[in-house]
């Protein structure tokens, strides 16, 4: 882990990190925070076609391409108990032959419009897209359309995304930082679907009549919404859609699930997961927190983002810059439909495993206590968070990333607009008030992925409990 940093020092090319001292006072100097940059938030035209279905259109003509992508509703959080990882499969298998074509002669029909169709299910919803030249706007249509409505779901194409899929997800259980998101799922929600986890028993177990009947019953234009960018505007978009969408009825909807409630930690404790001979470890923290409706969001993220959501915030200069443990830390916030998980994430080197995790919750306990986010650290970070805000928005595809974002979650219509103003209205008290009332360290769930043998001792030696997890998030069974 110290090879970057020693390389550096041979090469004269450091810039000078702040002393430990220095770090640890919390006295580390900030540069001035950036102007503001002017930006002015692109239009969103709106309409709704014939079936209901619902569409916003981002013009930007700066240059002569599009984005047209329409999501759904639901993504993995429809999958039934046992068939974990259905909708990412049945997304996964659109492209791969529709309307009579092979992916091979869909990929040569895309060619020569310079275009691209793709598809894919999240946890809460799923989409399929298609981006290229303007000019070349219906003939691409029509090829996404096909992929959309029509897919075959060829057998053996079924096959061998199938096979893949397995040996993907078992290679995956070899990887500490994978081994690391999945038992951070399962201690947060447990069996709610958020927590239920991808099998190779689940992913084996799929047919291909599950695709198939899973397709047709997402495709539900009340859980859908269309949204396009680019080059292209409402006039033209909907009579275009409309051909090609509007025959899509309503469906039998599968019922979307209750928001996911994570689980409330009794006490501080230490979950390990074992990897034999790993030379480093997976560290994580996770603490249920607000939601983004809550008021107090705002002043959390913000005091968080100086704490450890950037690289120049608190975890990271210490692990990173002056420890030389890791390549980077990080603490951020994980939004969901319901309550968001606070999570702070990094791999060490594996013997610094057990002195990474203790200034870890040093440093969680000294925001909350003696070393409170700063006036200088607040407004860095604010300048910070509006510009980068601002730099969100240079392409209409991020932006249609953010107003899905808002649809899928409930969000206020105005979220966007009200981005930099509750940003800029946060101060110090309020930062530092909203970090307190929200995180508890006395109920922080910790998650280390390492080599348990080396370990064991010196985690027990923190004083906490130490319990053993499966790759799968689950207590590992005692011995007779």
């Amino acid at each position: 882990m110290r090879a970057p940093i020693l390389l550096c020092l041979a090469l004269l090319g450091c810039p000078k990190t702040p002393a430990p001292e220095a770090a640890a006072e919390g006295v580390r100097p900030f540069p001035e925070a950036l102007p503001e940059r002017p930006f002015v938030m692109p239009e969103v035209e709106r309409a709704t076609l014939s079936n209901g279905l619902q569409l916003a259109v981002v013009r930007n003509d700066e240059v002569g391409l599009f984005n047209v992508r329409l999501f759904l509703r639901g993504g993995s959080s429809l999958d039934p108990a046992g068939k974990e990882g259905l909708a990412e499969l049945t997304f996964d298998m659109l492209d791969r032959g529709a309307a009579g074509r092979s992916a091979a002669e869909l990929a040569k029909a895309l060619k020569p419009l310079g275009g691209t169709v793709g598809a894919g299910a999240g946890r809460d919803s799923a989409a399929v897209s298609v981006s290229g030249p303007s000019k070349n706007l219906e003939p691409l249509l029509d090829l996404w359309a096909d992929v959309l409505l029509r897919p075959d779901f060829p057998a053996d194409e079924w096959s061998l995304l199938q096979s893949k899929a397995v040996a993907d997800h078992e290679a995956s259980l070899e990887q500490p930082t994978e081994v690391g998101r999945r038992v951070y799922r399962h201690v947060a929600y447990g069996d709610a679907y958020t927590g239920r986890l991808t099998t190779s028993a689940s992913l084996g177990g799929l047919t291909r009549g599950d695709l198939v009947a899973h397709h047709a019953a997402v495709l539900d234009p009340s859980r859908a919404v269309l949204m396009a960018g680019g080059d292209v505007d409402l006039a033209t978009l909907v009579p275009l859609l409309e051909a090609r969408l509007g025959s899509l009825g309503a469906a039998s909807p599968l019922p979307l699930p209750a928001p996911a409630i994570p689980a409330e930690g009794e006490g501080e404790v230490i979950y390990v997961v074992d990897k034999p001979g790993a030379p480093q470890s997976v560290l994580r923290a996770l603490l249920p927190v607000m939601d983004r409706t809550d008021p107090a969001w705002w002043p959390f993220m913000v005091g968080n983002t100086a704490f450890g959501g950037a690289f120049t915030a608190r975890v990271n200069m210490n692990l990173r810059e002056d420890k030389g443990w890791t390549y980077g830390a990080r603490c951020g916030l994980d939004d969901n439909t319901g309550p968001s998980l606070w999570l702070c994430s990094t791999s060490v080197q594996s013997d610094a495993t057990v002195v990474g995790l203790a200034e870890l919750r040093k440093e969680t306990r000294d925001v909350l206590g003696d070393r409170p986010i700063t006036a200088d650290e607040l407004a860095y970070f604010q300048g910070y968070l509006v510009n980068g805000f601002y730099g969100s928005y240079e392409t209409p595809g991020e932006l249609l990333g953010e107003l899905w974002d808002i649809w899928t979650y409930g969000l206020p219509a105005d979220w966007l607009e009200r981005y930099v103003p509750s940003v800029q209205a946060v101060d110090v008290a309020g930062a530092n008030a909203a970090l307190r009332s929200a995180i508890d360290p006395d109920r922080i769930a910790w998650i280390v992925v390492g080599d348990l043998a080396t370990h064991r001792e010196g985690l027990e030696a923190l004083g906490l409990p130490v319990v053993e997890l499966d790759r799968d998030g689950r207590p590992v069974a005692e011995a007779p």
